[in-house]
């Protein structure tokens, strides 16, 4: 039988003095170092500014750098920054890294550079070659306030790189304008300017390419409710994409009075959203598409010949308040109101959950009531003729019945008074004879 020996383990710690020469970096100067292929090189930054960018270049062939921070640019853990370290780079291409947002440090930190283990012998083809070079860049950056007024921007990387704005709103609406003048393409995102958790949260994103992206923005409007109504925006691409930035605000920035056109379905008479800044004529056809869905929901081809006039002008009148949402005095977007789905309940004899469309069911409270003045100032909304007309007919109906039952309880009581007053009368008393006395 075979035995086991005692083993012991020991650990010994030792501290020494590092040669490594720690090498500050200044603000959007650019230092470059050759390749070690034996040590890494050490580097210090001291950020100035809220928001500060750190990336590393080489043209070497075959030269695969890792990128580390040995210090963490964050004091408390964020979501801005998926790690604390920077990804490996490949030759002929760059890594850039922003740090931004909540949490972010304006204590030194370090940055390690060292030539990449996947670099050595597993690929005896690739060799990089003596005197290779790289360059490190550390960049204060900052916020650009949006207006009113357009701010006009170009990305000059084949990268992808990062411009930051920021604005702050009251009680009105808001509009982004994005104008990509020169494409392919840029990415806006906005975040919430308020640290939740450590974290600035992603509001809302958008991918928008050569043209113009216009993005309503309310400040209390479910998911993009904003907490302290200051917002940071991030717009991102590569080169060589240009646009324009701005924001819109109140009634008249956001909002405009359709046209009116002959042969439309919808007669629109009050402000709408300006979504795209498209025509009128472009949103007839988006209502007139809602309605042909509407329409063949309720009256689907091989089962209903035709629908009523009452059905057929509910029908348009959702299709035209869901299309062109009005606006506020403050421009806010408007929901629709309740008396318009329960209209096409009453006259097409269908539920939207009966047609299979459960999610515009006149359950959800995504309705106006009807006597919210949405409805009655801004839509001019009230009953339709045929709900009107069945509640005077059920109106006489029940009236009739009372006149009814009223005239037959006194044709009752007037045929008891009657027989009763003819029994009397011919009734004769017996007299009697006093003859016999």
């Amino acid at each position: 039988v075979a035995s086991c020996s005692t083993v012991t383990v020991g650990v010994l710690a030792t501290m020494g003095t590092a040669s490594t020469t720690m090498i500050p970096l200044t603000s959007g100067q650019v230092h470059t170092a050759p390749i070690s292929f034996s040590s890494s090189d050490v580097y210090s930054f001291t950020p100035n500014s809220d928001i500060y960018s750190l990336s590393v270049t080489t043209e070497a062939i075959n030269a695969q750098l890792s990128v580390d921070l040995w210090t963490q640019a964050y004091t408390t853990p964020s979501s801005n920054e998926e790690n604390s370290c920077l990804s490996s780079i490949d030759s002929a291409d760059q890594v850039i890294d922003y740090f931004w947002g909540c949490g972010t440090s304006k204590e030194p930190f370090n940055v390690v550079v060292a030539l990449s283990e996947s670099s050595f012998g597993q690929n005896q083809n690739q060799i990089v070659l003596p005197n290779s070079e790289y360059s490190i860049v550390a960049t204060d950056l900052s916020y650009t306030d949006l207006s009113s007024v357009p701010v006009s921007a170009q990305f000059n990387t084949g990268y992808e790189s990062k411009h930051f704005y920021k604005f702050s709103g009251g009680e009105d609406a808001i509009q982004i304008e994005l104008d990509v003048t020169t494409g392919p393409a840029v990415t806006l995102e906005i975040y919430d300017a308020f640290c939740y958790n450590g974290k600035n949260d992603l509001i809302d994103s958008m991918t928008c390419y050569a043209g113009k992206c216009l993005i309503p923005f309310s400040w209390a409007n479910g998911d993009l409710f904003n907490s302290t109504y200051s917002v940071n925006i991030v717009v991102s691409g590569y080169a060589p994409s240009a646009y324009t930035v701005q924001i819109e605000v109140g009634d008249d920035s956001v909002c405009y009075q359709p046209a009116a056109t002959d042969n439309e379905l919808c007669d629109i008479s009050w402000t709408v959203w300006n979504y795209n800044g498209v025509d009128s004529s472009s949103y007839n056809l988006a209502a007139v598409r809602y309605y042909n869905e509407l329409v063949e929901a309720f009256c689907p081809p091989c089962g209903c010949s035709e629908i009523s006039s009452a059905c057929n002008s509910s029908l348009i009148e959702f299709s035209c308040t869901q299309t062109y949402r009005a606006c506020t005095e403050n421009g806010f977007q408007t929901s629709v109101c309740g008396q318009t789905c329960d209209d096409i309940q009453s006259n097409c004899g269908y539920t939207f959950e009966q047609v299979g469309l459960p999610w515009l069911s006149c359950d959800h409270n995504s309705y106006y009531s009807d006597s919210d003045e949405i409805c009655t100032e801004i839509y001019g909304i009230s009953e339709s003729a045929s709900s009107s007309s069945i509640w005077i007919i059920i109106l006489v109906i029940v009236v009739l019945l009372i006149l009814i039952i009223l005239f037959a309880v006194l044709a009752v009581f007037g045929y008891k008074k009657y027989k009763q007053k003819k029994s009397q009368s011919s009734y004769e008393p017996i007299v009697e004879n006093d003859e016999s006395l």
